[in-house]
């Protein structure tokens, strides 16, 4: 089966710090793949209330749309400038965020989305700011994720959480094409109550994986619940020295326990490694 690849990156930007983390990974990553780029920057009005004169509202909005615009060239002259021949497309649309995201996701057939964990507005108390999740939950685009304190080097190790998901095999078909751009490990995981119960999965799972993909550093492993599943999984990150960590997201499944809420700000692991998360609609265990 060809491995299915990245061609159309869309990074949104609110040209806030965590927003030029994400465009500095791009141009990195940009190096290794080849990819058009779509820089995004979704803008608001305010709403027009009767005290408002009808010529200073609309001075207004348009300050808004030529200032949000002027910073987004300036944003694609940088990118230009650090990707070479690659091609870069600006997008400047009023709307909420997801909703614009989802517009250009059907227009532009977009293949991945890059963002930061927070923009300029989201709240200190989510690790994943309101934007990013409502990113990854809303839209069947995978969406690779960079944290604020994260340092762009080369990734050598990879990390895929399986759950035993039917959804999980092309996941890791979409990650093989950045893992071989790196010549990086990647490490297929389940954490497993029981690793005697689900090693025949696991087996099966590396069966059905090796017949498909063309891909020789892939490694599929049980380990054993210690204490929590979170625990476990941020202990392997730790000790296996994992540069990527991906999974896939269903609406009730370990991406918001992770990334969202009171336990995650108990997780040493966030502050620095990316993530890629995959939408999946529904779960449909192996």
């Amino acid at each position: 089966m060809e491995t299915l690849k990245f061609r159309k990156i869309l990074i949104p930007t609110d040209f806030s710090e965590n927003a030029t983390t994400a465009l500095n990974f791009a141009t990195q990553i940009g190096k290794e793949l080849n990819f058009e780029v779509f820089l995004l920057h979704s803008y608001h009005v305010p709403v027009y209330h009767a005290q408002h004169q009808p010529d200073t509202y609309a001075q207004i909005v348009h300050t808004i749309k030529e200032n949000s615009l002027l910073k987004l060239k300036e944003e694609e002259i940088a990118l230009k400038q650090k990707l070479g021949d690659r091609k870069v497309h600006i997008i400047h649309k009023e709307g909420l965020l997801v909703d614009v995201i989802k517009e250009v996701i059907e227009e532009d057939e977009i293949d991945l989305i890059m963002m930061g964990t927070k923009g300029s507005s989201s709240f200190d108390e989510y690790v994943v700011g309101s934007n990013t999740a409502a990113v990854v939950e809303n839209t069947h685009c995978p969406v690779f994720v960079i944290p604020s304190k994260a340092v762009f080097h080369p990734i050598n190790r990879i990390l895929f959480a399986t759950d035993f998901q039917f959804d999980d095999l092309l996941s890791i078909e979409r990650l093989v094409p950045l893992a071989k751009a790196y010549d990086a490990d990647l490490k297929v995981v389940h954490i497993s109550d029981n690793r005697n119960q689900d090693e025949d999965k696991i087996e099966w799972l590396q069966e059905i994986a090796n017949n498909r993909i063309n891909y020789n550093k892939i490694s599929f492993t049980n380990i054993e619940k210690n204490n929590s599943t979170l625990n476990t999984l941020n202990q392997y990150i730790t000790d296996e020295k994992i540069d990527l960590f991906a999974l896939n997201s269903t609406s009730k499944n370990l991406f918001k326990r992770l990334f969202t809420g009171s336990v995650s700000r108990d997780m040493l692991y966030h502050s620095h490694i990316p993530f890629f998360a995959f939408h999946v609609e529904k779960e449909n265990r192996l």
